[in-house]
């Protein structure tokens, strides 16, 4: 069976964390992600580097190639997705969380962006990881492309 390739398309970064959408190559969105601001790739506290960047001209830059993400399994037990080929980090894991305080660097997945008293943050977590978990759930591995396009306006 072929691996798929999912997106995350990250669409604002603040100093409060990067906000996406992620889908399927060719699909219609299934769940949103947050993730910390970029801080030079600086393990536990910055978001991973993105595989593309679109550019506030349209110019299109391809740094890196597509992240591969095989099924692991947490130390509370919990299967998750584990990035395996992000440079300079270890231990991305793409997992339920409410604010970019929960990170640890990694990729939080939840069903809407919310205010979460005065911080910004993604609601329903747990209910859009287990449906990006049903999504990927015929696969032990897929590839991850994450766009940057936090940088049009």
């Amino acid at each position: 069976m072929n691996n798929p390739l999912f997106i995350i398309k990250r669409v604002t970064e603040t100093q409060a964390g990067t906000a996406g959408v992620v889908y399927r190559l060719n699909h219609f969105p299934i769940v949103v992600s947050l993730e910390p601001p970029w801080l030079d790739n600086q393990e536990n506290v910055s978001c991973i580097p993105p595989n593309i960047i679109i550019k506030s001209s349209g110019q299109i830059e391809r740094p890196l190639p597509d992240y591969v993400a095989e099924m692991g399994t947490r130390k509370n037990g919990d299967r998750q997705w584990l990035l395996q080929n992000v440079q300079g980090r270890s231990r991305i894991f793409i997992h339920p969380l409410n604010t970019v305080a929960e990170t640890a660097g990694c990729i939080g997945i939840g069903e809407l962006f919310e205010m979460l008293g005065s911080t910004p943050g993604i609601g329903s977590s747990r209910l859009g990881f287990e449906e990006f978990m049903f999504a990927t759930s015929t696969y032990s591995k897929i590839y991850l492309r994450i766009i940057d396009a936090t940088r049009i306006v």
